[in-house]
């Protein structure tokens, strides 16, 4: 019998992952780049005291995990477009979120 070591998420961790899917999923889906997306993802991240957070995207696909004991979110993009507008609103939470302005 083989035991998985499975980890469980727990609601901050489950939030913080939400709001930094939510935000990479607007950036991708409004034309921005995916290297882009990712550092606006792993400063998220590490803003909420995750400091070794791992992203990989591509133009059709976000996947992001918080840390190696946590379960990795994949999401497919399947609109694309440009929209300056709300690629420049979702840099300014980002933002906001590193200066402590905001939380979760």
């Amino acid at each position: 019998m083989t035991i998985y070591n499975q980890a469980i998420e727990s609601y901050d961790e489950k939030m913080a992952k939400d709001v930094i899917m939510l935000a990479g999923r607007i950036l991708l889906e409004s034309g921005a780049e995916g290297s882009r997306v990712e550092d606006t993802m792993t400063r998220m991240a590490f803003t909420l005291g995750y400091k070794e957070s791992n992203s990989f995207v591509t133009n059709t696909v976000i996947n992001f995990m918080l840390h190696n004991e946590s379960y990795p979110r994949i999401f497919r993009i399947k609109t694309r477009d440009t929209n300056l507008l709300r690629i420049s609103r979702t840099n300014g939470v980002s933002r906001r979120l590193s200066l402590g302005d905001i939380s979760l």
